[in-house]
């Protein structure tokens, strides 16, 4: 069953490969910029921390909105077989999308941040990885069951 859901991926995206490359061209080459950009961005306002959290923040909630639009674009031209030149609009759909990425992030936050730090303890006080380990399983979990919600989002169900 694996095998088949990969194969047909694969023969889905190589029957859609032209019309794919042309719906993601300008999300991924503005995606690209802002991750070549950021560093320089985030330089030039390093001395005032508020600034600097502000527009890490900005920039990561910009990327977070490329990526959605990247995935309902492909989502939707495999699915519906809708090649819509329109990539870069903001609709419902983008905005609830992005809700729902924003949703599953935050969901990971603090457990990975209760691993990381567990892990870094854990060269003092072994074992104390295994105590933040049933957070991160149901973080995982629950993200996994809200990752099916996306497709249903991308094509207005």
């Amino acid at each position: 069953m694996f095998s088949t859901l990969m194969l047909g991926s694969f023969r889905c995206f190589h029957a859609y490969k032209s019309q794919i490359l042309i719906k993601t061209a300008a999300p991924l080459l503005l995606y690209f910029i802002a991750c070549a950009a950021k560093p320089f961005i985030t330089h030039s306002v390093e001395r005032n921390p508020t600034t600097l959290l502000l527009t890490q923040l900005l920039l990561e909630i910009a990327m977070l909105m490329l990526a959605a639009f990247i995935s309902i674009g492909v989502i939707r031209l495999t699915l519906l077989e809708e090649n819509d030149a329109s990539t870069l609009r903001i609709t419902q759909r983008e905005f609830k999308y992005f809700l729902y990425s924003l949703l599953i992030l935050l969901i990971f936050i603090m457990p990975t941040a209760l691993m990381s730090a567990a892990f870094i303890l854990s060269f003092m006080f072994p074992g104390l990885i295994y105590l933040s380990l049933p957070g991160f399983v149901i973080a995982l979990w629950c993200a996994c069951r809200l990752s099916l919600i996306f497709p249903a989002i991308a094509v207005d169900q």
